[in-house]
């Protein structure tokens, strides 16, 4: 009994002793070598906004909200005109248009004027989707700020920036089609005239054909779009542009706005309420930009610019409003005819 008493406790001292020989390690910092990570930078993003917004700063630092839409996104998203799914790259945008032939963008409750090159275009159902073909930037300012065009509306403004004449040369010639018959084709050139630089121009070209899932509705238009610019000097410069736009569309072909008895969501998708002589609508717009700028020193310039565009719609509406108890469909058919003419200058 007294044996094993004694071989208990040696072996609880000898553990005893070896905890306490056990060594306390201390914290270390170790320096790790300077790692360097570098990369191409984002093509699709803009850090100026352009010079008809009346600011120079870089966009990080410009307290306002504005956010860019490039024309490299807009070429690597295939968008060519206003209506397609620009909305979808600025955040609170809302495309909301049922006729199809200019773009009625929301945002924060209030609809966005429509602006080109700093001038306010903006007009009653139109004017008509800017072809994306003579586009550099869409520059979307949000809430009061767009007020500082002095034209804008409390939920803000989109800008559209145009291309202009660049000494750089530039031929691009562009082919797509699709479905439902859709093709288009477009043309890009510009560059230097003289041997100086002074003088330079750039020209642009479309013309794009679509059909639909519903028959009949057959749309088309084109664009020309040529500039000029003379740099008188490195202070001063002279740019004028003329854009012309024609489209024919077939618009509210396929408008539904009376109750149908098993509800809308029997109807086929594909049903269209017009034949094949139904009249399309004519659009077009012209349109003469002049731009002349002098920089007195890096801190003061004036800019003067001047814009009168015609715009002229003759077209059609229809839309079902009830079915006769024969089973006819009964139809009713708008004409209208509009003319519009706005002439604006800005001195800055």
């Amino acid at each position: 009994m007294n044996k094993s008493i004694f071989i208990i406790l040696l072996t609880t001292m000898s553990i005893h002793l070896y905890g306490q020989k056990k060594r306390i390690k201390r914290d270390s910092i170790n320096s790790l070598k300077e790692i360097s990570v570098s990369g191409t930078a984002n093509k699709f993003a803009s850090n100026k906004v352009s010079s008809s917004l009346r600011l120079k700063t870089e966009i990080a630092k410009i307290p306002q909200n504005i956010q860019i839409v490039t024309n490299e996104l807009l070429k690597s998203q295939n968008i060519t005109t206003m209506m397609e799914n620009v909305t979808r790259n600025i955040s609170g945008a809302q495309m909301n248009e049922h006729f199809g032939n200019y773009a009625n963008i929301n945002m924060r409750g209030f609809k966005l004027p429509s602006f080109r090159n700093g001038m306010n275009i903006d007009i009653g159902y139109g004017p008509l989707a800017t072809d994306l073909s003579m586009v550099e930037n869409i520059e979307f300012v949000k809430g009061p700020s767009g007020f500082m065009t002095s034209a804008g509306a409390p939920s803000g403004i989109y800008n559209v920036v145009t291309k202009k004449p660049t000494k750089r040369s530039i031929n691009e010639i562009g082919f797509s089609g699709g479905s439902f018959n859709f093709y288009r084709g477009n043309l890009d050139s510009g560059g230097a005239l003289t041997e100086n630089g002074k003088l330079q121009y750039r020209f642009n070209a479309m013309y794009q054909f679509s059909e639909t899932n519903r028959q009949f509705e057959n749309n088309s238009r084109y664009s020309i779009v040529p500039s000029l610019k003379y740099e008188f000097n490195d202070n001063t410069s002279l740019t004028t542009e003329f854009t012309y736009q024609k489209a024919k569309q077939m618009l509210s072909a396929s408008y539904v706005f009376a109750p149908v008895e098993k509800g809308l969501g029997s109807l086929d998708r594909d049903i269209s309420h017009i034949d094949q002589n139904y009249p399309s609508s004519d659009i077009e717009e012209v349109n003469l930009f002049v731009d002349f700028n002098h920089n007195f020193s890096s801190k003061w310039s004036i800019n003067t610019q001047y814009m009168i565009m015609q715009y002229n719609q003759l077209g059609y509406t229809n839309w079902v409003y009830g079915i006769h108890p024969s089973g006819y469909t009964q139809r009713m058919l708008n004409n209208f005819d509009t003319k519009a003419l706005n002439e604006l200058a800005v001195y800055i």
